[in-house]
């Protein structure tokens, strides 16, 4: 509540000097006298003071975002994070190096290629990032701290390697294995098994996306929790024959490799904590216990980030899908079980299936109000789209994943023969977009 609250009130800037004694008070008398209310209020305070901490200062002549609007600016900056490719341009996060500081975001054309850890000089004009009708792109690069665009700017690489060995190598395999799936698969079937393994939608053509985004299915091409909650129940498969909670044990374990093989991003980072949140129900056996963990990280994630509640829609839809996972779900297989047995019926057990198909189910319902909040409407095909298209989802990752492993390790054709019926359970995913968009 506290950030809400603060980010109407980031002008008045006198308040930032008082905040913490304010909240150094309402604590001491809340930590005496045991009020609730009192309590209440310093959990507001709290974060109405880690917004303003978080936020920077604007009117400082060495922050980059003080010169947008410059037509020539220089500056100096090392390449932070992986490189977004798309088909003809590339998006790169460049952390200003002294006299300056901050963060700017450049789009660049599609060669000459950079690379992660990259030690670039940049000359261009920085700009504010644009507000559109139904779209904050200045709220969408602030939850990462970028408050500065520069488009087609001049850069050049003064020193390679620079970044963390580790994210290199991580980057180096992720790249290998979308190198594979290319390799493999034509488009956009392969852009579709980037989405579906690693949340890319490099290759994806602009009418391909729009098919999915009006039938409901674009969660599917990005990294969420739903594509965690793929992992979980693959891995509650291959270990079933194990108690459960050593088959708890290994999904988290598994969950956390995913996420650091496809690079970490803050929506995988929180997709996999919520993720592990949801293992907590079953481990305990109490929803309660995981209402409580899903409200501690909560918590600790808009302590460390504050902007990610106001201005981040995954982190909302994260938060609510595994709210559905746990409370929606029980109901959701009731449902199915026994209102909608025949067609439950013809959904296979094997693999997880049928476990995905009601997971998905659950998430999706209970993310209704954020998709309808944020979008301005809900599509009457989703639901449908999203039933047919669960079964499918998982034999696809499936599929593709292991074609892309034995193209790896060499054994190319046997990649090819497994890669194929990958392909035709990703074809079947692009029909029912395809027929989706059009109404069915």
């Amino acid at each position: 509540g506290g950030i809400f609250v603060a980010n109407n009130f980031t002008d008045f800037c006198d308040l930032r000097k008082w905040i913490f004694l304010i909240f150094a008070l309402v604590f001491c008398f809340a930590f005496k006298f045991k009020s609730k209310i009192l309590w209440l209020v310093c959990g507001i305070l709290l974060g109405v003071s880690r917004f303003f901490i978080s936020m920077p200062d604007f009117a400082d002549v060495n922050f980059i975002s003080y010169y947008n609007g410059s037509e020539e600016f220089y500056f100096e900056g090392e390449i932070v994070r992986e490189i977004d490719t798309r088909v003809d341009s590339q998006y790169l996060t460049i952390e200003v190096v002294e006299p300056f500081y901050g963060l700017a975001y450049a789009k660049v054309d599609r060669y000459p290629g950079y690379n992660y850890g990259d030690f670039v000089s940049v000359h261009g004009e920085l700009q504010e990032p644009f507000i559109f009708e139904d779209f904050s792109y200045k709220d969408y690069l602030a939850r990462y701290g970028i408050y500065s665009v520069l488009y087609y700017p001049s850069i050049s690489v003064i020193e390679e390697g620079r970044g963390s060995l580790f994210w290199e190598t991580m980057f180096f395999l992720k790249g290998k294995f979308e190198a594979a799936l290319n390799e493999i698969f034509p488009e956009p079937t392969a852009s579709l098994a980037s989405g579906l393994l690693l949340g890319s939608r490099k290759g994806m053509p602009d009418e391909i996306l729009e098919n999915f985004r009006i039938s409901g299915l674009t969660h599917i091409v990005a990294i969420s929790g739903y594509n965690i909650t793929i992992v979980i129940a693959f891995v509650g498969a291959i270990f079933s024959f194990m108690p459960k909670r050593k088959q708890i044990i290994f999904a988290c374990v598994f969950v956390v490799l995913f996420a650091l093989f496809v690079g970490a991003s803050a929506a995988v980072v929180r997709a996999s904590i919520m993720g592990v949140i949801g293992l907590t129900a079953i481990w305990f056996g109490r929803q309660n216990v995981t209402l409580n963990a899903m409200i501690l990280a909560a918590t600790l994630m808009n302590l460390w980030n504050p902007k990610i509640i106001l201005w981040d829609v995954g982190f909302q839809l994260s938060f609510m899908a595994t709210l559905g996972i746990v409370y929606v779900s029980p109901t959701m297989k009731f449902f199915c079980e026994n209102r909608l047995k025949f067609l439950f019926s013809i959904v296979p057990e094997s693999l997880g299936i049928r476990d995905a198909l009601i997971l998905t189910l659950s998430a999706q319902t209970a993310s209704l109000p954020i998709i309808f909040n944020s979008f301005g409407r809900i599509s009457w095909v989703a639901p449908i789209a999203n039933m047919l298209v669960a079964p499918l989802i998982p034999l696809a990752m499936l599929f593709s994943f292991g074609a892309a492993v034995l193209y790896l390790f060499g054994m190319k054709f046997l990649g090819l023969v497994v890669g194929y019926y990958a392909w035709f359970f990703m074809e079947a995913i692009c029909w029912v977009a395809e027929v989706g968009a059009g109404g069915f």
